[in-house]
C-alpha cells in the first residue's frame, strides 16, 4: 500500500512541475503579447491604422490601373488615394456625422508625398540648370569657345584619316585644338 502513494506521490510532483512549467510559459507569452501590444500602440499613434487601409485599397487599385496604363503611375497612383479618400469621408461621415479633412491629409500625405517629392526635386533641378544655362549662354563666350573647340576638333579628325599623306596637317590641328582647350580652361578658371 505504501508503493501505491508513493507512485501517487510521484505522478503528483510530476504533474506539479508540469503545470508551473505550463504556467511559467503562458506567463512568459503574456508578458511578450502585453509588450508587442505596446509597441503596436506606439506605432498606431504616430501613423494612423487608415494608413494601411489606403496602402492596401491604393495597392490594389494601383495595380488594376496600372495593368490598364504602365506608364502614367504618378497619376494612376493619385486616382487610387483619391477613390481612397471620397470613400473614407463617406464612411467617416455615416459613423460619426463629420467630414474629417485634415485627418484624411495627414493620412494621404503618407502617400502622395513621398511620391511626389521626387518630381518636385526633379522640377526644381531642371529649373536651377535651366537658370544656369541660361546665365551661360548669357556670357555667349563659352558658346563661341565650345563652337570654336567642336570645329577644331572636327579638322582634327578629318586629318587623322590623311595622317599618312600629310603628318604635318595632323599635327597643327592637334596643336591648334590644344591650344583652344588650354584658352577655355583658362578663362573658366579666372572666372571662378
Amino acid at each position: 500500500m505504501t508503493e501505491f502513494f508513493a507512485e501517487i506521490k510521484a505522478k503528483l510532483i510530476e504533474l506539479w512541475t508540469k503545470s508551473s512549467e505550463t504556467y511559467e510559459l503562458l506567463k512568459s507569452i503574456g508578458v511578450k503579447l502585453e509588450s508587442i501590444q505596446k509597441s503596436l500602440d506606439a506605432f498606431f499613434t504616430v501613423i494612423p491604422v487608415e494608413v494601411i487601409l489606403l496602402f492596401l485599397f491604393t495597392t490594389l487599385v494601383l495595380v488594376l490601373l496600372n495593368s490598364i496604363s504602365p506608364k502614367t503611375t504618378r497619376i494612376n497612383l493619385t486616382i487610387g488615394v483619391f477613390i481612397f479618400a471620397i470613400i473614407y469621408l463617406y464612411i467617416a461621415h455615416l459613423l460619426t456625422n463629420e467630414w474629417k479633412f485634415l485627418r484624411l491629409l495627414y493620412i494621404c500625405s503618407f502617400i502622395l508625398v513621398p511620391a511626389y517629392i521626387v518630381e518636385i526635386f526633379s522640377f526644381v533641378k531642371k529649373m536651377i540648370f535651366k537658370q544656369m544655362y541660361l546665365q551661360g549662354k548669357a556670357s555667349g563666350f563659352l558658346n563661341d569657345s565650345i563652337d570654336d573647340i567642336n570645329q577644331s576638333y572636327a579638322e582634327f579628325l578629318k586629318s587623322q584619316h590623311h595622317f599618312s599623306k600629310d603628318p604635318v596637317l595632323f599635327l597643327s590641328n592637334l596643336e591648334s585644338l590644344k591650344v583652344k582647350l588650354e584658352k577655355l580652361e583658362a578663362t573658366i578658371k579666372s572666372k571662378k
